[in-house]
């Protein structure tokens, strides 16, 4: 009973302070990977994306350093921005930094500290950036992720013995596809 009405509070409360700013129909301000609402082509720079996964992970704000992160699937990447006071104004705004590529032209799929293959989900906690790689069967931790330079290798592996496996297991030490 404590826990239905706990709930029950958070969710009143939520709905009414944050959705209340919302309405049916609304149309969106900022559109991020294309330079308008109505296009929708595929790339590999600091402002476009291939196949965003569209998940609820996909998207992962960092509150305490004003970071947002974009899951880029198919381009093997996550795209760091700069998150504005005001927030964005623009439409396709760029990164600032990418994690799991070399460079933001980039997209090929590996199995090291410094690649990703098919990033579907991410988490902040604290100042570590996680990220579960669905085609390397595991979750890779930035610590600092605020600060990482573009192509700067993961601090931590889980689901893998090192960063160079990528095994389908179903042990407490392999992960198999995990997806957030």
């Amino acid at each position: 009973m404590t826990r239905f009405f706990i709930v029950t509070l958070f969710s009143c409360f939520f709905c009414t302070s944050v959705l209340a700013q919302w309405s049916n129909g609304q149309a969106a301000d900022v559109v991020f990977g294309q330079a308008d609402m109505t296009s929708s082509s595929t790339g590999t720079t600091s402002s476009t994306l291939n196949t965003f996964t569209g998940e609820a992970g996909g998207i992962v704000y960092d509150s305490q350093n004003a970071k947002l992160y974009i899951i880029d699937k198919n381009n093997n990447r996550v795209l760091r921005f700069s998150y504005p006071s005001g927030g964005f104004s623009t439409n396709q705004p760029s990164a600032e930094a990418v994690l799991g590529q070399p460079n933001f032209v980039t997209s090929s799929t590996g199995t090291t500290s410094q690649k990703m293959n098919s990033p579907v989900a991410g988490a902040i906690l604290g100042d570590t950036l996680w990220i579960a790689e669905y085609g390397n069967q595991r979750v890779i931790g930035f610590f600092n992720a605020s600060t990482k330079a573009t192509g700067a290798a993961a601090d931590v592996v889980l689901g893998q013995p090192d960063f160079v496996s990528s095994t389908f297991g179903t042990t407490a030490a392999v992960m198999h596809s995990p997806s957030g």
